[in-house]
């Protein structure tokens, strides 16, 4: 059971990592593809899409709901612009081209709600825990009975007991926050996305 555990633990962390690199390829992508707008819509897709990767990669920095709520509103506030510039863009425009930009808004969006349904709503459930707790009990109460039985008691078992079940909780709980401490979120990805959107 901690095996399973743990190795949901491990995918939903495998899963987040893979996101940010999806949103960087994505934020990428719908930066070359402004060159598909009109001359005058461009350089201001580009400048969102400079400032909405900048948020989200300055994102991994923050502790806590409160500091990360600001950029979430934020980067919704730009996904909602470049969205009415792809619009607008549509209506002027008679290229086909410029569905290629709106694809890819349409993908900056969707990943954007993967990343907070994953990172932020979903949670281990708590029959998992309670289930985890009750194993950890049991292991523990059946190694003091058995202890008992025999009449000696083997203090190397009991601690790498305790310190194997403590261990693999602690990775648990920290990999299924949405801010971890010892498992942080890798924005070196967006970064460098940043870096090559640089006029």
């Amino acid at each position: 059971m901690l095996g399973f555990s743990f190795a949901t633990a491990a995918s939903r962390y495998s899963s987040r990592r893979d996101l940010v690199l999806e949103e960087a390829n994505v934020t990428g992508t719908a930066y070359l593809r402004a060159d598909f707008l009109p001359p005058g819509q461009i350089e201001t897709a580009r400048t969102l899409i400079r400032e909405y990767v900048q948020i989200r990669s300055e994102a991994a920095k923050y502790r806590n709901l409160d500091e990360l709520a600001p950029a979430l509103e934020k980067s919704s506030g730009i996904q909602d612009e470049l969205w009415q510039i792809a619009v607008e863009a549509r209506a002027e425009s008679t290229s086909v081209a410029v569905n290629l930009f709106i694809t890819a808004i349409n993908e900056l969006i969707d990943v954007d709600a993967k990343r907070r349904t994953i990172g932020l709503i979903n949670r281990f459930p708590g029959v998992l825990w309670l289930t985890l707790a009750f194993l950890g009990v049991l292991a523990t109460t059946m190694l003091g009975v058995s202890s008992g039985l025999h009449g000696r008691r083997s203090r190397l078992a009991t601690t790498a007991l305790l310190i194997a079940f403590s261990v693999v909780f602690v990775l648990i709980v920290d990999i299924d926050r949405p801010f971890r401490a010892l498992f942080k979120a890798d924005g070196s990805a967006l970064s460098q996305a940043l870096r090559s959107m640089q006029p």
